[in-house]
């Protein structure tokens, strides 16, 4: 299965998930499937798009420009309450609309549209561009070939038990402490990414607190998030949270965003 954005493409082939991040020159190799089946699945896409308590959907069946009937469900969402410090940012955080539209005859997904609200207005977030379903697929659909240049991302000492012992709050107290002592070797074992580690090298750190226990924002989300505050050399201050994920060969804790 491939699915391709303007700024990234990922690829599974059955056995392994690649994802080339194309604006950033970085890619990276999982085991297993790691695209979003409801894609695949319409079906799935209805059945897990009414999680929330207080949900409302409605059906419509109407015909299309070629006069195609085509079913529509509109679903509206109350967004998850958050701690009074966080402004929402994922998707499930904001009051959302979703839109499915499949032909009614074969199932086949047509559109997928995702609205939230934002300052009272619903703002556009996610619109499915283009689907297709075909009998048979050449090869190049499940692989993909990395231009030269591009970083396949790897963290250092895979195999090292000891780092797959940490906890979260461990792990970001690990990973400060390297960026403020510039211990790039160190970064490597809990960062993957060239690009984030160029922007510390750019960023010299001061000094660093965690000023929270770890939490989740998305109880589905295979990680925590730790918030923390940091003080660059250069006098700026950032308050955040840092994300990492263990789903990984390691089972280690590894950086996933917040930076």
């Amino acid at each position: 299965m491939r699915v391709e954005k303007r700024e990234r493409q990922t690829v599974f082939n059955g056995e392994t998930t690649l994802f080339h991040d194309l604006e950033n020159g970085e890619a990276k190799l999982f085991k297993g499937g790691r695209i979003d089946p409801q894609l695949s699945d319409p079906a799935r896409l209805v059945r897990e798009s009414v999680p929330s308590p207080g949900a409302s959907a409605t059906l419509d069946t109407v015909l299309n420009d070629r006069g195609v009937s085509v079913t529509k469900l509109t679903i509206h969402e109350e967004g998850t309450p958050l701690e009074p410090a966080y402004a929402p940012a994922f998707f499930t955080e904001f009051d959302r609309k979703t839109v499915i539209s499949w032909v009614t005859a074969t199932r086949h997904l047509t559109d997928l549209e995702k609205y939230v609200t934002l300052e009272g207005k619903e703002v556009l977030v996610a619109k499915l561009c283009s689907i297709e379903y075909r009998d048979q697929f050449t090869g190049d659909v499940f692989s993909q070939e990395l231009p030269e240049g591009v970083h396949l991302m790897e963290v250092a000492d895979p195999g090292n038990k000891q780092y797959s012992e940490m906890e979260p709050e461990e792990v970001a107290r690990a990973m400060f402490t390297a960026w403020m002592n510039e211990d790039w070797d160190k970064v490597k074992v809990f960062c993957e990414s060239r690009l984030i580690i160029t922007y510390m090298k750019r960023v010299p750190l001061a000094s660093f607190k965690i000023t929270g226990p770890k939490f989740k924002r998305n109880p589905k989300y295979p990680g925590w998030q730790v918030p923390y505050e940091l003080v660059f050399k250069n006098g700026g201050v950032k308050r955040l949270a840092l994300a990492l994920r263990k789903d990984n060969p390691m089972k280690r804790y590894v950086w996933d965003g917040g930076l």
